[in-house]
């Protein structure tokens, strides 16, 4: 109603004010209008504006005495409540559209433990407008619990739930007893994809989970006794592949995990960083979609991190350069470093305010810019050193060459990151360093490094590391 622009049509001569055609706020009050005909003699009108019903049939709140969260899902509402709650006896105060119905009414009474429960909004329009919509109970604990231990990068939509982006991030749990069950929402990018999680049980050997649709249940206390157990679950597929939300654990108790390493270190880098293309005991190469082949939990980057007791955070996406990117990439790794998706270039994220800060730096990239002029490798790999350092000040940077490289991109890339680093230490900066692998490695799908590869790379920079570190 502020910017409303009438066409009032007048007496022959005659003429209007405010004008016809003019925009004109009728929030507030009638609109005073001037009619003056053509001898002098003025008509005055008032014209107010009443704004008929809404068609929207929207659910627009939900709140329940105790709640620790609420999600909304399309035309389902998920209400967290602490785990134990009784939930039978609940009563739901629902926020709808202006001047529509809702049956069963707000505020009465409901029993969640038979399941959802059905709520038909009617707006005020015409013969009325109906959506039905769905809520939903869950006695969950929310991963804002101080005893979820997350790492890599966590992206927080709200103060309750957390989204998994990058590739090898995760969470570890440790709880009593054998009823442990995690609930997780896969966003599921281009319709029928999928996520892998890597799921690792008192430490044991990993098994690997595909998500399956969007919302996956994982039973990880089927089996266990009633002792002290641990949980570890990696995201294998990296940014591309959109986020893994964790929604909640249900577990007769969770407890306290026990701390992360003090040593920290970060990689920095594309689809080899990433871990794609290595894993093909499940898809072989060429068959499935390119993400079947990620394992970022056993890529080089992890496997180097938990070689020395290190912490490990892995920014990298496939196609991804410092300065030139490929595969349809539009943007690099300077614009996308400090956003959570980096596939996309999308959500910023505060780096500093993480806390997050590494020991050690190690930056791949390069495999995807190729062979640029001299000035424009020099320049532009400089400028996203100093970004770098920038976020960590007293953190060692190591640039790598690329372990898929073949022998003259390896030249390249040995020639021109030790004029960079070179010139780097000239200014004073003296902890950043260069490490160049032995030998290309391409094992994998589409001139990757396999599995086995990842392991060698891995005991390659561990040796270096563990030198320029004294670890």
């Amino acid at each position: 109603l502020n910017s409303i622009k009438p066409v009032i049509v007048v007496s022959d001569s005659a003429t209007v004010e405010p004008a016809s055609g003019k925009r004109t706020n009728f929030t507030n009050c009638p609109v005073l209008y001037t009619v003056t005909s053509a001898n002098g003699t003025q008509h005055r009108y008032w014209v107010t504006i009443n704004l008929g019903p809404s068609e929207e049939c929207e659910i627009t709140d939900v709140k329940i005495e105790g709640q620790t969260g609420v999600a909304k899902k399309g035309n389902k509402y998920v209400v967290y409540m602490p785990y134990g709650s009784d939930i039978s006896n609940l009563t739901p105060i629902i926020s709808v559209s202006d001047s529509a119905t809702i049956e069963p009414a707000s505020g009465i009474a409901q029993d969640f433990t038979k399941g959802d429960v059905t709520y038909t909004v009617t707006s005020a329009y015409g013969n009325g407008v109906v959506k039905e919509w769905q809520l939903e109970v869950d006695d969950l604990t929310l991963p804002n619990n101080p005893n979820f231990q997350f790492f890599g990068r966590v992206y927080w939509p709200n103060n309750y739930t957390a989204r998994l982006y990058a590739p090898a991030s995760g969470l570890n749990l440790r709880f009593k007893g054998n009823k442990c069950v995690l609930k997780i929402t896969d966003n599921v990018l281009w319709g029928s994809s999928h996520n892998y999680i890597e799921i690792i049980i008192d430490g044991g050997t990993p098994r690997r989970y595909c998500t399956v649709g969007a919302e996956n249940v994982l039973d990880l206390g089927a089996g266990l006794d009633e002792g002290e157990h641990t949980a570890t679950i990696i995201k294998d597929t990296e940014s591309g592949m959109g986020y893994i939300q964790i929604d909640g654990v249900l577990a007769t108790e969770l407890l306290e995990p026990e701390p992360l390493p003090t040593r920290k270190m970060e990689f920095i880098g594309n689809s080899i960083t990433s871990g794609n293309g290595m894993y093909t005991d499940s898809v072989p190469c060429d068959a499935g979609t390119w993400y079947d082949q990620n394992k970022a939990s056993a890529a080089y980057g992890v496997l180097t991190a938990k070689a020395l007791n290190a912490q490990w955070q892995l920014n990298s996406s496939s196609g991804i350069g410092f300065y030139k990117s490929c595969c349809e990439t539009t943007f690099n790794m300077y614009s996308a470093y400090d956003k959570y998706n980096h596939a996309s270039n999308a959500i910023d994220c505060d780096v500093a305010a993480l806390g997050y800060n590494p020991d050690v730096v190690c930056i791949c990239l390069g495999q995807n810019d190729g062979m640029l002029a001299n000035d424009v490798f020099d320049t532009n790999y400089t400028k996203f050193l100093k970004k770098i350092r920038g976020y960590n000040p007293d953190a060692q940077i190591v640039c790598l060459s690329s372990p898929m490289a073949d022998a003259s991109l390896q030249a390249y890339m040995k020639e021109r990151l030790t004029a960079v680093v070179s010139a780097m230490n000239d200014e004073g900066d003296c902890n950043v360093s260069t490490f160049f692998f032995s030998k290309q490695w391409s094992g994998g799908c589409s001139g990757h490094p396999n599995e086995a590869e990842h392991v060698e790379i891995a005991e390659e920079l561990t040796t270096y590391v563990k030198t320029l570190m004294g670890w």
